[in-house]
Order: structure tokens, then sequence, then C-alpha cells
């Protein structure tokens, strides 16, 4: 595959299309049982460019609320940077959206600023995929703000720990998670459509590198992840 095709595929945002890419290819490994250690030398072998960002991230359990899909898991989250912050309600479930469900779903945070469907596919191996269907909506302010009267939260494990680092066009992305037992986790991931094309490229760009160097792709979610404690960098 040309250099130019893959980035056509995976990282060009052109038209309206993908600016609103319908799929997120994602692969995580501990480093501990192989391949690159930490977010730098993950970057330098994807050639991933751009400025490591420090964010704080919580999950939560929510109380009080009695909506949503069937088969679909609402899940909360706050992310900090700095002095700035963000409130993410998302739903999760192992199908498609239900088709009776309005486009124009009612997003329960205050202050919504962005939405969005989409198709998580994760790489377990380099044959191995694990695909998940989400609804989400984002509000740019913290959790207390955002969160309507008449629902609570509390705190899933602890906050975690995590730093990240985009391509230039926001299209690929690296994270490194540390929790408390000092344990590493970390993730590639890549917006692209969601078709056996796009899946070819994110395998031929980053899966097989990663193979490569000795890593154990593991089937966990960042929500699985965020849930535990986590030191500090």
């Amino acid at each position: 595959m040309s250099r130019i095709l893959l980035i056509a595929i995976l990282m060009a945002a052109t038209g309206p299309a993908l600016a609103q890419p319908d799929a997120e290819y994602a692969i995580r490994w501990s480093p501990k049982e192989g391949g690159p250690a930490d977010l730098d030398s993950a970057s330098g072998l994807l050639r991933v460019d751009g400025k490591a960002s420090n964010y704080t991230i919580g999950y939560y359990e929510i109380t009080g609320f009695a909506g949503g899909p069937a088969g679909f898991a609402p899940i909360l989250r706050e992310r900090l940077k700095g002095d700035k912050a963000d409130t993410t309600w998302k739903y999760r479930g192992a199908a498609t959206f239900p088709p009776g469900a309005s486009d124009a779903w009612t997003c329960p945070l205050n202050k919504e600023s962005k939405r969005k469907d989409e198709v998580d596919v994760s790489l377990l191996s380099d044959a191995s995929v694990k695909r998940s269907f989400s609804r989400s909506c984002t509000a740019g302010v913290e959790l207390k703000k955002a969160l309507p009267a008449g629902l609570t939260a509390s705190r899933k494990g602890c906050s975690s720990a995590m730093r990240r680092r985009e391509s230039k066009d926001g299209d690929v992305t690296i994270e490194e998670w540390r929790m408390s037992n000092g344990d590493v986790l970390l993730e590639v991931s890549a917006k692209g459509r969601d078709d056996s094309q796009a899946l070819a490229a994110f395998r031929d760009r980053f899966v097989k590198p990663l193979i490569a160097t000795g890593i154990h792709p593991q089937d966990r979610s960042k929500t699985e992840i965020g849930t535990q404690c986590s030191a500090s960098f």
C-alpha cells in the first residue's frame, strides 16, 4: 500500500465524511510483556509527532437515571487537563444502536458541545478483531457542572493518570496509562472508515510493526483501564 493511499484512508480530513469518522481502530499492550515501554518510544517507532499532554481521568457510576437503550451500558467520564475539563456520557454495546432510536437523541448532560456515533474496533492480534458500538455526547465542563439535577455520580475505583500524544491532524493518538501498582498500559488508535481498507491500513501502519517488537495485544477497554488507581507521572 502506498504512503499516499494510507494517509488518505487514515489521516486526511479533507471532506465532511472524514471530519466525522465512523470508526476508531485501536491496539493496547502492557510493556512488561514486550514492545515499546512508554509513550515516547512508541511514538518514535510509529512516527507520531506532536506535543505530549497529561490528563487525569475519572470514571463514574450513575444513579437516578432510568433511560437508555436495552443492552447499552451508560459510561460517565471526566477528563482534566490543567485547568480545562470535559465530561462525556457514552453508551456502548455489542450490537449496532437500535434502529428505532432517533438520531436526535437527548444528551443527559448540561452544556453539551459535541456528540458522535462510533464503531470501536480493537485489534487483539494481527488477525483477530473485536467490535463494539457507541454513542456519546461531551460537555466542555467538569462533571459537577455537566451533571443535571436528579442524577448523582460516584467514582469507580481511583482517578487515572494518562499521557497522550496526537498526530498533527489529530487522527492518530498514542496514550500511556499508569496504575498505582506500577503497571503501564499503552494504546495506539486511529480514526477512519469502518471498512476493510481502513482496517488493512491500520494493521500495516501500526499493528504489524508493534507485533514485530514483541507486544501481546490486550482485550481491555479504556473504561476498564481507567477504573484502576494510578500513579503520578
